[in-house]
């Protein structure tokens, strides 16, 4: 039996359809894996703190004051955080949101703060990637 370029083509694209529909239906389907992330706050570039927040039981926030007076509310939540005041001029860390993944971290270029979540690494004896 001899196939001409048009059945061809056709048996492709159902090959091709099909091969789409199941990744789609993978990735929704897919039991998706809670990462655990700890939160580092950073002021000028400095470690303030680190929160995991896989730990975190009951909601709360804190301030971050800058040496001017200046300051970040902080909001933490189980496996979020995010900037829920500050008195920068533009307020696109409080508009930013809470994060909640590795994506993006949070920023507030006026206070010189950033905010950004890593997944809670295994220990140090461990092999990584790198050096497996």
């Amino acid at each position: 039996m001899k196939l001409n370029s048009n059945k061809i083509a056709i048996i492709l694209s159902v090959i091709l359809t099909a091969l789409c529909v199941i990744s789609i239906l993978c990735l929704i389907f897919y039991p998706k894996r809670n990462k655990s992330y700890t939160a580092y706050i950073y002021v000028d570039g400095v470690l303030y703190d680190s929160i995991p927040l896989n730990e975190v039981n009951t909601p709360y926030s804190f301030r971050i004051f800058t040496e001017d007076g200046h300051y970040n509310e902080i909001q933490v939540e189980y496996n979020s955080i995010g900037i829920s005041a500050a008195d920068c001029p533009n307020l696109l860390c409080v508009k930013q949101g809470p994060i909640s993944n590795n994506l993006l971290p949070i920023t507030c270029l006026p206070h010189h703060l950033v905010i950004e979540l890593k997944t809670i690494t295994h220990p140090a004896n461990q092999p990584d990637a790198i050096t497996h």
